[in-house]
């Protein structure tokens, strides 16, 4: 993929600064493994050190940036936790430590890499920030779009001593997986333990794909616009079964996200809007991408849906949800009753 490219070519020039950040916590993790793997060629693991802005004192931190390694010819500095790059009205620098750290950063101690990480977005806003991203080989965690996460998976299946999956496999998976990075590696690595005793094809991939909740919340969703009491039920049931104290909240307002997300679909639909205009709106009002896979089969489902029972269904929901936190009305209760207003919205 692009930013490991990045990672790769930052280290090959000998940059000392990298900063890494990015909200998508599986995505950061990965990135941040695959450095230290590279790193690792050349320092081992008593080179490494990994600091809490949270535990320790500035002067800690400049002091080990300073000190010479002990068994090589580099070290690994980990920074983790420094609140003053990001939103959070919180600050563990003064003014006059931040100089000295930016001082650093354009003249860093050659014998060491120094990692700034954060997990979240950076503030960019800020001009610590902007200074030391400046001066730092930025890795930041991000999938801007569905291609990656087939690059992602293309990249994966390579590194197999066989390749288990073809191109359009591949997609099929990412497209399960509802792009999401951290679901499709999960699917790939069980379909790699499949490939030992079978062969893969597309009905194997289908039945074999893991579900998170949010797509059976989306499963669930289907049933409820379709009326199937029956089906709906049955999925609720299950996700009772394996649902945390407290899920019920959650679930819930993932169904309201997604009967809003179809409500914005028709009323966009009926202005006329295209397909590639729906994403551009979406991205507009969400402040990122959206699958245009996710708006097409939207497009689908709403031929058998009207306007009037999408407004009546989030306004059910909404209403259970206020219920769920307010009251001391028992949430499974609430919930249960909110299926069957909505299905019987659905079949009338």
């Amino acid at each position: 993929m692009k930013v490991i490219d990045q990672i790769n070519q930052a280290l090959q020039q000998n940059q000392l600064n990298f900063f890494f950040y990015g909200n998508n916590s599986f995505y950061l993790d990965y990135l941040l493994k695959h450095f230290t793997k590279v790193v690792a060629r050349t320092i081992d693991d008593t080179e490494t050190m990994h600091l809490n802005m949270e535990k320790i004192s500035f002067q800690n931190l400049f002091d080990e940036l300073n000190t010479l390694p002990f068994f090589a010819e580099k070290k690994l500095v980990i920074l983790e936790n420094m609140l003053d790059l990001t939103a959070k009205n919180k600050a563990f620098l003064s003014e006059d430590e931040r100089h000295t750290l930016i001082n650093y950063l354009k003249q860093p101690n050659p014998t060491t890499i120094f990692v700034i990480l954060i997990h979240g977005n950076a503030d960019k806003r800020k001009k610590f920030t902007k200074e030391i991203n400046k001066l730092s080989a930025e890795v930041k965690a991000e999938i801007t779009d569905d291609q990656e996460i087939s690059q992602f998976l293309t990249q994966l299946n390579s590194q197999q001593a066989t390749p288990i999956l073809t191109p359009a496999q591949i997609h099929l998976v990412a497209s399960l997986s509802n792009f999401q990075l951290e679901l499709a590696v999960n699917n790939f690595t069980q379909l790699s333990a499949l490939a030992e005793t079978k062969v893969i094809t597309d009905e194997l991939i289908r039945n074999n794909q893991i579900k998170d909740l949010t797509q059976n919340v989306f499963d669930l969703s289907k049933f409820i616009i379709k009326g199937q009491v029956g089906e709906t039920f049955l999925l609720y049931n299950d996700l009772m079964k394996v649902a945390k104290s407290g899920e019920l909240i959650k679930i819930n307002g993932i169904l309201i996200a997604q009967f809003r997300f179809l409500l914005t679909i028709q009323l966009l639909k009926q202005q006329g809007y295209s397909l590639e205009q729906m994403a551009e709106r979406m991205k507009t009002l969400n402040g990122k991408a959206i699958n245009p896979n996710r708006i097409r089969f939207a497009i689908r489902d709403l031929k058998q849906i009207s306007l009037e029972f999408l407004v009546a269904s989030e306004k059910i929901l909404i209403e259970t949800d206020y219920l769920m936190k307010s009251s001391a009305q028992d949430s499974q209760l609430l919930f249960e009753t909110m299926l069957l207003k909505l299905n019987d919205l659905a079949t009338k």
